[in-house]
């Protein structure tokens, strides 16, 4: 099975979206991608963060 993928999402500007906020974007994603994938861990980051993680911890 897949234990560890990446997915980028390229956002609109902030003023476009439906979203008061980042907060409340990254809350209405989760949602539904707990409801199709429950069990399933989700995390999010910048890609440049992420890859700065991933070194440090030595995965990957």
């Amino acid at each position: 099975g897949v234990e560890i993928s990446d997915t980028y999402l390229i956002l609109e500007p902030p003023e476009t979206w439906r979203f008061p906020s980042k907060s409340a974007l990254v809350a209405a994603i989760d949602e539904h991608l707990e409801e199709r994938f429950p069990g399933v861990m989700f995390s999010y980051s910048q890609p440049i963060e992420l890859r700065v993680s991933e070194l440090i911890s030595g995965v990957r």
